[in-house]
């Protein structure tokens, strides 16, 4: 009897912890400008088709160079960089740029992509940035005979503007961070910085907020504009470089983060409370749209479909550059990767169940 009382009293003593937890969580709007729509004018359904088979890796993104498609893969799951495909002949060519701590190898591939006649890498662990011919890596399947630049600050994300300039979202945060630079590579110095931080208690650790605000960051291809798509909001901001105007957007959801401040140690950081909810995974950009993969999910529990649901995406938002919504796409299947042709005629992403690079047109 004493046994099942003492249970009793420790389960409600749990209830009113968690409970008192929920009731300590925090909502934050990342951007008070913002528009606010309710639908997207489009929406339909595509269904993907097999491509080919690829054992290399997992992709991170898919870039389409002319009839090639060189995916760039995440390190942890692949033992090289990146790979190519060739739409006209059928193959699939060998990975190429080593993992590794070597002066031609990178340990963590944070960053990648296409710029002019470049393929070019950053590693965030070793903080530098390798550039080779693109078309001698697509020919070859080789990155040979690299550039190499150190920089000075640590970088989350990064993204090319031109051929010596980059944007980049830094690691670690101070107290007049904004939420990205404009930074000339030749002297890896800012040369502009975008976007400010809505202002917290003060309670509020940096980390935490850092990870609050964590994003995807794409360039537009001709160099003028930058897109950021949250993690836990879904509300994108699009800056114009030049003129440093930013237009927010948010919906149709229209959900802000919701969290808790946790530490590990001597490290904060954003807790995620059930109501927590994810939004952009990943994207891809061309001169007319931004697609952003939408996941949408509250973590419920820790079963392999929940986990699923809460980090990969079945649907496709896209925008174009003035802010607009132009339409939502829903796959046939849950995604992380996304590639899309430079007329926006045809999508490429990655099957995580079966191992394939997939394809479809898109309206």
């Amino acid at each position: 009897m004493m046994k099942i009382r003492t249970m009793i009293i420790m389960l409600i003593c749990i209830q009113q912890f968690s409970s008192c937890k929920e009731n300590n969580i925090n909502k934050l709007k990342l951007n008070k400008d913002t528009q606010y729509f309710n639908e997207f004018p489009l929406e339909y359904n595509i269904i993907f088709k097999n491509l080919v088979d690829y054992k290399i890796g997992i992709p991170r993104r898919i870039l389409l160079i002319d009839s090639t498609l060189i995916f760039f893969n995440i390190p942890k799951k692949s033992q090289y960089i990146f790979s190519n495909y060739s739409l006209n002949t059928g193959i699939l060519g060998d990975g190429y740029l080593q993992k590794g701590n070597g002066p031609h190898e990178v340990i963590s591939a944070a960053s990648g992509g296409v710029l002019g006649n470049s393929l070019w890498v950053y590693d965030a662990t070793s903080n530098k940035i390798l550039t080779t011919n693109k078309n001698k890596a697509i020919a070859h399947n080789t990155f040979s005979n690299p550039n190499v630049k150190k920089l000075n600050e640590n970088y989350y994300k990064i993204d090319f503007i031109d051929s010596l300039k980059f944007v980049g979202i830094r690691s670690k945060l101070s107290p007049t961070s904004s939420k990205f630079e404009n930074l000339n590579l030749t002297s890896s110095k800012s040369t502009n910085s975008y976007g400010k931080y809505v202002n917290v208690s003060k309670k509020i650790k940096l980390e935490t907020i850092s990870d609050i605000y964590t994003s995807t960051i794409f360039s537009k291809p001709t160099g003028d504009k930058v897109v950021l798509g949250y993690r836990y909001s879904d509300l994108i901001e699009i800056y114009d470089l030049k003129s440093e105007k930013c237009i927010s957007i948010q919906g149709p959801q229209k959900f802000d983060v919701n969290y808790t401040q946790e530490k590990n140690q001597n490290f904060f950081y954003m807790g995620k409370s059930k109501t927590t909810q994810k939004s952009f995974i990943n994207g891809a950009v061309t001169n007319k749209y931004i697609y952003l993969i939408f996941s949408g999910h509250q973590r419920k529990n820790r079963s392999e479909a929940d986990r699923k649901k809460w980090t990969y995406g079945k649907q496709v938002y896209v925008y174009d550059w003035d802010g607009n919504p132009i339409k939502k796409i829903t796959l046939d299947r849950y995604i992380y990767t996304l590639g899309i042709s430079d007329d926006d005629s045809t999508i490429y992403s990655y099957d995580i169940e079966t191992g394939f690079i997939i394809e479809s047109k898109i309206n």
